[in-house]
């Protein structure tokens, strides 16, 4: 190859290099792992959406670079408390987290930490159970690409629109299989993505209580099944105008009559659960006539007027 061949090689691939445009560079992360009250190192995994991204070393000692973006790191080791921590990277810096871990307690003793732990833990478990519906918010993160970590809100259809993958089915399913069915479209542009899909706020487990009470409008019920009076407390509880004997519950496109009256008087049977979507309603009790009013004043004040 002569000299003037090589020349024009070499500045077709400079111009190409100079035009290019230039990546975002990755955020070193470094740090150590320590028992909190030994200070010792421990040997621990480092968390990121659930998923394993770095493990500390002998000397409890961690390194790992990423893209700038805000993370959620948690460590975890085993016999003892996991620490979690939201950092925000940003491009062109060094940045250093240490972890501090609590012994778990020993069996028989409850911590505070514990407690926290335990509860955390059953959150855990009951998001992995729970099942998608419309309007609940989702929280998308996709592991070292920020621009694709977004909360996405689930349309009256069922569907949550996301970039590159499109429109997809989402309502029914469980955060793990969305997270599955994501992973699955988006494995077409990116290689090998780790993604996570977390229920940010559960809207969909909603109900609606009308008419004549306190407070008419929306309520959360959450995952617990709730006896209509209990949801009418939501509300404030029903008025004086409210004709208890003709309460209708509107379950889709089923009507389900309801005489609040016998539960008062310990009917429970009356007192049904309610689900979510439903609509209570408390309608008026009809106007008296003056006809009405006068013949209730007389028969209150006929026996006074005969003494």
């Amino acid at each position: 190859m002569n000299k003037v061949s090589t020349i024009m090689i070499f500045l077709i691939l400079f111009s190409f290099c100079v035009g290019a445009e230039k990546l975002p560079e990755k955020v070193t992360v470094i740090g150590k792992v320590v028992d909190k009250k030994t200070n010792k190192p421990i040997k621990a995994s480092l968390m990121i959406a659930g998923m394993t991204a770095v493990t500390t070393d002998t000397s409890g000692n961690y390194s790992i670079k990423l893209r700038p973006g805000t993370y959620k790191f948690e460590a975890k080791s085993k016999g003892y408390i996991s620490a979690a921590r939201e950092i925000t990277l940003e491009e062109g810096k060094v940045v250093r987290v240490k972890f501090l871990l609590f012994p778990a307690p020993s069996e028989g003793r409850v911590s505070r930490e514990q407690q926290q732990a335990e509860l955390t833990k059953k959150r855990i478990e009951e998001t992995e159970v729970y099942r998608i519906g419309p309007e609940d918010v989702l929280e998308v993160f996709v592991f070292g690409y920020d621009e694709f970590s977004r909360d996405v809100t689930v349309r009256a259809d069922g569907k949550v629109a996301y970039p590159l993958v499109g429109e997809i089915d989402a309502c029914g399913l469980t955060p793990d299989i969305l997270a599955d069915s994501i992973k699955a479209r988006l494995s077409l542009y990116l290689k090998e993505p780790l993604v996570s899909v977390i229920v940010k706020k559960e809207t969909s487990k909603n109900i609606y209580i009308l008419g004549e009470v306190r407070s008419p409008g929306k309520y959360y019920m959450g995952s617990k099944e709730l006896g209509i009076m209990e949801c009418i407390g939501f509300a404030g509880g029903y008025t004086g105008t409210a004709e208890l004997t003709k309460v209708s519950v509107v379950r889709g496109e089923k009507i389900i009559p309801v005489d609040l009256s016998n539960v008062l008087k310990g009917n429970l049977n009356e007192n049904i659960n309610l689900k979510p979507g439903d609509r209570v309603y408390l309608p008026r009790k009809p106007e008296r006539s003056l006809v009405q009013i006068a013949r209730d004043v007389y028969t209150i004040l006929m026996p006074i007027a005969a003494v």
